[in-house]
C-alpha cells in the first residue's frame, strides 16, 4: 500500500540534525507510537496531571503542544479521563498515557515493570507511608494510583525522560514526585492559587522539587513568604499565555451580534457570576439594558439561572461550555469583559484567570476585582476597571460607565493588547520552560514528516 507523506518545517529552535517519523496515532488506551521514536535521547519531558485535556486548563495543552511543536517530545500521564467537551489532544510529538485498571494489557505492562525495577515499588511504598501522617486521603490516593504511576515511570524510563513537571500543587505534584524519584530525575511544580499552599504535603512537595514556577508576582510574593527556606534561585514567574496568539481572529461582527458584556468562566463560586447577574439587575432597575453572554459550564447554572428570572434578565444568556477555538469568536463580537472574581467559602481564590488574559489579548477591556494575581493585568483605568470583592452596585457603576463612553472604551481595548502581546511573549515563555527543563535547544528547524 502506498504511503503519502506531508512536510512540515517548524522554525522554533529544535534539536539538530534529526528527521523525525511519526506514525498515525493508535486507538490502544496505552498507544505510545506518537512520539518520534528517533527524538534525540535526553531531551523529553514527562508531564504528570490529574486530567489531560482538559477544557478548564487549555493553558496546559498550549504548554505541551509548544514543547512538542519545538521537537522536545512529551509523554503524558493523565490520571482522570478527559471531560465532555475538552480539547483534543491527539498531537505528533505528545504520548498520553492511561492506566485503565480493567484492561489486561496495562496490568502486564505493570509486570513487566516489576519485573524489570523491583525497588520501584517498594519506593513508591515508601513514599505512601512518609505521606500519610501529612495526609492520609492523599496517601491513599497515591496508592490507589501507584500501578498506574509504575507504569509511567517504566514508560519515562524506556523514553530517557531527563524532566518531570506539573501543574497544582496537589495529588498531581505529589504524583510527579514519585515518577521523579523512580527515574532518580529533577521534578518541578506550577502552582497557581494561593490556597494550595494552605495544604501541608504541598509545602513539602514545593520543598523537593528542582524549580517552583508561578504564573503571577502575587504567586511569587507568598511563595517566598510561605517557604522561607526555599532559595530564591528556585523560584521563577512563567505566564501562562502560550495559548492567547492561538484564538481565532474573524472579521468585525455585525451590528446585530454585538455582546455588551461577555464572561467566559466555569460557573464555580468563585468567579463572581452571581455578582455579575446581580450588578445587571441593577443596571435594569435603572433603565439600562445590557446585552450579556457567560459562557461556561459548572455547578452553579442553575443558580444563575434562578437568578436571571428573578431580576428578569431577558437579554442575559448561559450559553454553556465553549471550545477554545471558539473564545475568539466570543471576543470579537463584545465591547467588555467582566469577571468579578471573589474569595469562595473553601478560601479558593484565582490566581491569574486565562479568560482575563485572553480578552486584553484581543483588545477587550476588562471589569475585574482586586484579588490575588488580576491588578498585574488589568491597570484600573488603564486597561480597565478594578472593583471592590463583593460590591455589585460598583460594578454596575462600572460598566454602565465603560458602555456609555466609547471613546474610553476604545483606547482601554488598544492599551490592553498591547500591553499583554509585551507580558505574554510566546517565545520567551517556551524558553523559560526550555531552561526550566535542562533542555538543549538549537537555531536550526528540524524537518517533521508525517505518515499518514
Amino acid at each position: 500500500m502506498r504511503q503519502s507523506r506531508r512536510t512540515v518545517l517548524f522554525a522554533l529552535p529544535v534539536p539538530r540534525g534529526r528527521e523525525f517519523v511519526v506514525t498515525k496515532k493508535s486507538m490502544s488506551p496505552t498507544a505510545t507510537d506518537v512520539i518520534p521514536p528517533n527524538a534525540p535521547r535526553g531531551q523529553r519531558v514527562a508531564y504528570v496531571l490529574r486530567r489531560y485535556p482538559a477544557l478548564s486548563e487549555t493553558f496546559v495543552s498550549s504548554e505541551v503542544n509548544a514543547l512538542a511543536d519545538a521537537g522536545f517530545p512529551v509523554s503524558v500521564i493523565s490520571m482522570l479521563r478527559p471531560g465532555p467537551g475538552g480539547p483534543s489532544g491527539d498531537r505528533p510529538g505528545v504520548e498520553i498515557f492511561r492506566f485503565r485498571y480493567g484492561s489486561l494489557r496495562c496490568w502486564s505492562n505493570l509486570a513487566r515493570c516489576l519485573l524489570l525495577h523491583p525497588t520501584w515499588a517498594f519506593s513508591g511504598l515508601a513514599l505512601v507511608a512518609r505521606t500519610a501522617p501529612l495526609s492520609p486521603s492523599l496517601a491513599l490516593k497515591g496508592l490507589i494510583l501507584m500501578p498506574g504511576l509504575l507504569s509511567f515511570a517504566a514508560q519515562c524510563r524506556r523514553n530517557a525522560v531527563r524532566h518531570v513537571h506539573t501543574h497544582f500543587a496537589d495529588l498531581s505534584a505529589w504524583s510527579a514526585f514519585c515518577v521523579a524519584r523512580f527515574l532518580k530525575c529533577p521534578f518541578s511544580v506550577m502552582f497557581h492559587t494561593l490556597p494550595e499552599l494552605d495544604f501541608a504535603p504541598a509545602r513539602w512537595l514545593l520543598r523537593r522539587a528542582k524549580s517552583v514556577l508561578v504564573a503571577s508576582e502575587c504567586n511569587l510574593r507568598e511563595a517566598k513568604r510561605r517557604l522561607p527556606d526555599l532559595p530564591e534561585s528556585r523560584f521563577r514567574v512563567v505566564r501562562t499565555g502560550l495559548m492567547l496568539d492561538e484564538l481565532s481572529a474573524p472579521g468585525a461582527a455585525a451590528e446585530e451580534d454585538v455582546i455588551d458584556v461577555l464572561a467566559v468562566a466555569r460557573l464555580v463560586p468563585k468567579k463572581g457570576l452571581d455578582l455579575l447577574v446581580t450588578a445587571l439587575g441593577l443596571l435594569a432597575e435603572q433603565g439600562f439594558t445590557v446585552r450579556c453572554i457567560i459562557a461556561g459550564a459548572g455547578p452553579e447554572r442553575r443558580r444563575l439561572e434562578e437568578l436571571i428570572r428573578q431580576w428578569r434578565l431577558r437579554d442575559t444568556t448561559l450559553c454553556g461550555a465553549v471550545q477554545h477555538d471558539g473564545v475568539g469568536g466570543l471576543l470579537s463580537r463584545t465591547k467588555l469583559f467582566v469577571l468579578p472574581c471573589r474569595r469562595d467559602y473553601n478560601g479558593g481564590e484565582d490566581g491569574l484567570p486565562i479568560a482575563i488574559m485572553e480578552a486584553l489579548f484581543r483588545g477587550v477591556p476588562v471589569v475585574s476585582c482586586d484579588i490575588g494575581g488580576i491588578p498585574e493585568m488589568v491597570i484600573d483605568g488603564v486597561t480597565g476597571r478594578l472593583m471592590p470583592v463583593e460590591d455589585a452596585a460598583a460594578l454596575a457603576a462600572a460598566i454602565r460607565e465603560l458602555l456609555q463612553n466609547k471613546t474610553l472604551l476604545k483606547s482601554m481595548g488598544a492599551e490592553a493588547s498591547r500591553s499583554m502581546h509585551a507580558m505574554c511573549d510566546r517565545r520567551k515563555t517556551l524558553e523559560a520552560l526550555m531552561e526550566t527543563f535542562g533542555l538543549v535547544a538549537n537555531t536550526e528547524s528540524v524537518r517533521i514528516v508525517r505518515r499518514s
